[in-house]
């Protein structure tokens, strides 16, 4: 499928607006760059410039245009790399000028093919995935799914305490790497056993899914079972201290809830907006107690005066990072080529089938900047860069627009439950922006659904051809 010549015209504008804005934004970098706050006009410039694209969709389609995916990958750069700026989060004195420039060139050239990426004929969603966004789930049904992905979730957390509730509560209040289900980061076969967590990531989604196809809404017992549920997969999987898996869940909740309502009013908007905070405020919660855990939380471990990232919305470092990772390659270390990426494609097979499975991405950017015992991450436009400059950053987003294109055509699909899969899909989208071993990694979300809604719909099928319990017809955006 081409792209219309209004969405051409679109994206060709929208990089060019995304240029102009790098050219102001570099012009704006000023000499004393280094202290926390000095950069932040410099990334205001270049972050309303990504927002072009997205607020020329929406007065042009409505609703249905802020929703394409290529349109959250561009306010996915603003979040993990120039969020950090905007806030004055930390002081960039590890930095030269020339490195912050850089680093802001690299950012918008990135940003400038994603939109580019929508020119190519887009394929729309693999086979097994567009099946299963046409498959009915009526409410009993989509509950059904509910309670497997329920029990399938919290069997990755059961097994290991052989289903103990004492040492599973015990586990809940531990600090991250601290309860029983904790691994190392080369796991064997018990890695196997980590993946049926990914089941427990469609929870919110799936619960929207059912409060909105039954017949009495909230008032529904299933709804409320549906959110115990949720509730509980949440606290387990916040246990770990990944704020990018609430983040990822809840998220596509919020955005499932809004795409299944006939029309987006602005008290609609302003609950969104709400939410939106509400979970940026719970991942910092996490934040503050994952490495003390919650029973040393509420112990008066914590001293909140002493809380490094007070009054912000903390991500990652990705902009400091990424700076350093365009200082050091190719000056000091030499592009890794294919490593990155071939690194990625084989983190699904496990390594109880391939004990030499590579352990890195080719560098370790820990080591180059002097660290150690810790992770770090420079967003996946530094890992592109990392592998072969410039040219990785540009080819790896003009991939990533088409296939965010790709998916946005699962968008005109009218079933609920395409509106299920698409929104997972969103979130993969923004948070594999962190990194390209997200994108694999929270695919397997999308992949988890596919395979319990095509699963409950045959029974569907096979029990019942009365379709629905409510007569509610799915909506398209407006």
């Amino acid at each position: 499928m081409r792209a219309l010549p209004g969405e051409a015209g679109v994206a060709l504008a929208g990089s060019a607006i995304i240029g102009a804005g790098a050219v102001l934004a570099v012009a704006l970098t000023p000499v004393e760059y280094a202290p926390p706050g000095a950069m932040f006009w410099p990334a205001a410039v270049l972050s309303a410039s990504l927002l072009a694209i997205p607020l020329m969709r929406g007065v042009l389609e409505g609703l249905y245009g802020l929703l394409h995916a290529e349109n959250l990958v561009l306010v996915a750069i603003i979040y993990w790399v120039l969020l950090d700026l905007l806030q004055g989060a930390y002081p960039l004195d590890e930095l030269g000028r020339d490195d912050v420039i850089a680093a802001l060139e690299t950012v918008a050239i990135f940003a400038m093919f994603i939109p580019l990426g929508r020119l190519a004929p887009t394929l729309g969603a693999p086979k097994p995935i567009a099946r299963a966004a046409r498959a009915d789930l009526p409410t009993q049904n989509a509950f059904i799914a509910v309670c497997i992905c329920f029990v399938l979730c919290i069997s990755s957390f059961g097994i290991p305490t052989s289903f103990d509730p004492a040492r599973m509560i015990d586990g809940l209040l531990q600090p991250r790497f601290g309860a029983p289900w904790s691994r190392g980061d080369l796991g064997g076969w018990e890695a196997f056993i980590d993946h049926l967590a990914y089941f427990g990531y469609v929870l919110p989604a799936a619960t929207v899914l059912v409060a909105t196809r039954a017949k009495a809404r909230w008032a529904d017992p299933r709804v409320w079972i549906s959110i115990l549920f949720t509730a509980i997969v949440c606290a387990f999987l916040a246990q770990s201290g990944g704020r990018r898996i609430i983040g990822m869940m809840l998220g596509s909740g919020l955005l499932l809830w809004m795409i299944l309502k006939e029309r987006f009013s602005i008290v609609r908007a302003a609950v969104v907006a709400g939410g939106a905070i509400g979970v940026l405020s719970l991942l910092q919660f996490i934040l503050l107690i994952r490495n003390v855990g919650l029973e040393g939380f509420l112990s008066g471990d914590v001293d909140l005066d002493d809380y490094e990232f007070a009054g912000q919305f903390h991500v990652d470092d990705n902009f400091l990072r990424l700076a350093q990772i365009v200082h050091y390659f190719p000056d000091v270390v030499e592009y890794v080529g294919w490593k990155q990426i071939y690194y990625v494609l084989v983190r699904p097979i496990p390594r109880a089938l391939w004990p030499d499975k590579p352990i890195d991405a080719g560098f370790s950017l820990p080591g180059l900047v002097g660290k150690s015992d810790v992770s770090l991450s420079s967003s996946i436009i530094g890992e592109l860069h990392a592998s072969y400059g410039l040219a990785a950053v540009a080819i790896g987003a003009l991939l990533l627009g088409w296939a965010a294109a790709s998916w946005t055509t699962l968008l005109r699909e009218r079933n609920e439950n395409a509106r299920v899969l698409y929104c997972l899909g969103l979130m993969v989208f923004f948070v594999g922006m962190r990194s390209m071993q997200e994108i694999v990694l929270m695919t397997y979300a999308v992949l988890a659904w596919t395979a319990v809604s095509l699963v409950t719909s045959k029974k569907t099928a096979a029990a019942t051809p009365a379709a629905r319990d409510d007569s509610e017809e799915p909506c398209e955006p407006s």
